[in-house]
């Protein structure tokens, strides 16, 4: 099983399943870079044809596999952050910020 953005690849060649996913510009999210700044994207497109957001996948998977409510009852990465909070150190962030 592979998850990517791109098809054919010779990971994918070799997968018996491919799930595909949207790239950087086709999906919402936030990205840290090697300095540990946190940059939120917005999407730019949609996604081409059956192309979903990692998130969306996972949600998926975990639905087919009977554990969504239990590993992601909030539904979405926002709702999980504000909900939780930040289970990580991050001098000046504000989840509201996002």
């Amino acid at each position: 099983m592979v998850q990517d953005g791109f098809h054919p690849t010779p990971t994918t060649e070799l997968a018996h399943l491919v799930l595909p996913a949207a790239v950087w510009g086709e999906k919402e999210g936030t990205y840290t870079n090697s300095e540990r700044r946190v940059s939120k994207v917005n999407k730019a497109v949609e996604p081409p044809g059956e192309a979903k957001s990692d998130f969306d996948i996972f949600l998926a998977l975990a639905e087919k596999l009977g554990c969504r409510e239990e590993l992601f009852p909030a539904g979405s990465p926002r709702a999980m952050l504000l909900k939780n909070g930040v289970r990580f150190p991050l001098a000046g962030f504000a989840i509201t910020a996002l």
